[in-house]
């Protein structure tokens, strides 16, 4: 075997063996995903929003913001 041979990749002349997702894959699969979409949108997209939200009144940090300053 040559330094050709060995650097080749096969992959080309492997057939394809994989069956379509079912639903139930599909199921399993936002399972798994949802509590890290949750801690997600939880702890990095809500605080954005709400920053984004508070920036936008004259807000002194203990009660509501109601002065709009725009």
């Amino acid at each position: 075997m040559n330094i050709i041979q060995v650097g080749r990749n096969n992959f080309d002349q492997s057939p394809r063996t994989h069956s379509p997702r079912r639903a139930s894959d599909y199921v399993t699969i936002a399972l798994f995903l949802l509590p890290a979409v949750v801690l997600f949108v939880l702890f990095l997209i809500y605080p954005i929003g709400r920053s984004i939200y508070y920036s936008l009144f004259n807000w002194n940090g203990l009660g509501a913001a109601t002065k709009f300053i725009g």
